[in-house]
């Protein structure tokens, strides 16, 4: 697909890793030039995913105002 677009890319192959602090360390990189993305239920037993720059902590109380709910749970 992206070559198709003509958008230029390079895969990066590492060891599995946990936290966004191993995976900037993995891939050479600051933990703000990768992201983290965060799968979460609302309490109406919504999914949401929240993508984020991977040196940014999440506002709990404006991630749920962000989707129109009051609480957020990792899922």
């Amino acid at each position: 697909m992206l070559e198709k677009q003509g958008i230029d890319y390079e895969v990066r192959e590492h060891e599995p890793v946990f936290t966004n602090s191993a995976m900037a360390d993995a891939l050479g990189a600051s933990e703000s030039q990768t992201v983290k993305s965060l799968v979460l239920s609302t309490k109406e037993k919504k999914m949401v995913v929240f993508v984020m720059l991977g040196n940014k902590k999440v506002d709990w109380k404006e991630a749920a105002k962000t989707v129109g709910t009051k609480k957020l749970v990792r899922s």
